[in-house]
């Protein structure tokens, strides 16, 4: 049984474009399913990536952040003195403990950075 060297070539060739137009959109929708989800994203993340944001929240905002979701679980009914334990709850009230967290948890890293400029000049 004799092969074409040209046909076996077009063949491949096609078959790699295939493949690439597959691992392009496959890219693209982790992309858009990223940036439509930030707890996603933030899992996504690099370790070393996580590591450099975090590095050097002073230990004022990391108690305001904790004072939020503390709150926050309250207002849900959540008691978080106790035992860990398994919870359900609705998404809505995660995004928003989510959401909550996020905004003020980047303001306060704004007013730090702020505050450190300040204290520098």
């Amino acid at each position: 049984m004799s092969l074409n060297v040209q046909d076996l070539t077009n063949a491949l060739s096609k078959e790699v474009q295939a493949l690439r137009s597959e691992l392009a959109l496959i890219k693209s929708q982790r992309e858009n399913e990223l940036k439509s989800n930030m707890l996603t994203y933030i899992q996504a993340l690099p370790e070393k990536e996580l590591i450099r944001l975090t590095s050097d929240i002073s230990d004022d905002v990391v108690q305001a952040i904790q004072l939020l979701v503390d709150t926050m679980m309250e207002r849900l009914g959540i008691d978080n003195t106790g035992p860990e334990m398994v919870l359900q709850q609705s998404v809505g009230h995660l995004a928003q403990l989510c959401m909550w967290q996020m905004v003020v948890g980047y303001k306060l890293r704004e007013l730090e950075a702020l505050d450190k400029g300040a204290s520098l000049e």
